[in-house]
């Protein structure tokens, strides 16, 4: 199911440990505002058909709605966008909250590129190098502006991370990486 919907929603490969997570996310909410446009769709094709004008003057009948369908109709609603907060919450909560061991690197977004800063090596700009299965925190700051970043895993510029970030001058951003 998640490599189906994964190409049926044109997304590139998942190159994180939470990837896993923001997608199945991504698919719980197309899913159900699919299902639900469809089913509001052939309900106002059935009242169409149902309450069409059939003789010249034919007067519309009065349609009262019932308690119960109004506690409905604003209760489910609340009810998937409580789900989907709870769900994306929980997401980034996971997201932002690197486990003890993660190594740092302090990241640095100049205009025009990043600056890399690694604990244990050399400097280096605009790439991003990372240990393979090890936890990363990307702690992030701005000489100049607002930057946003997307990390790219692998040769791919895609998002496959699905990390995204922005930072500003004032306000350094501590987030998970590859």
């Amino acid at each position: 199911m998640n490599e189906l919907m994964r190409r049926l929603l044109f997304l590139p490969e998942q190159a994180s440990t939470f990837a896993y997570d923001v997608d199945h996310l991504h698919y719980f909410v197309i899913i159900v505002t699919m299902v639900s446009s469809l089913g509001v769709g052939m309900t106002a094709i059935a009242f169409f058909w149902k309450y069409r004008r059939r003789r010249e003057n034919q007067a519309t009948p009065f349609v009262a709605p019932t308690a119960v369908f109004e506690v409905l109709v604003i209760s489910v609603p609340l009810f998937l966008f409580l789900v989907w907060f709870a769900i994306g919450f929980r997401d980034f909560v996971k997201l932002s909250s690197p486990p003890p061991e993660a190594m740092d690197v302090y990241v640095q977004g100049k205009q025009w590129m990043w600056k890399f800063s690694y604990p244990e090596g050399p400097n280096s700009l605009g790439v991003l190098h990372v240990p393979a299965n090890r936890p990363v925190r990307l702690l992030i700051t701005s000489r100049d502006v607002i930057h946003s970043v997307f990390i790219g895993c692998g040769s791919s510029p895609t998002p496959r991370a699905r990390a995204p970030s922005a930072c500003s001058t004032s306000r350094p951003t501590g987030r998970c990486g590859c």
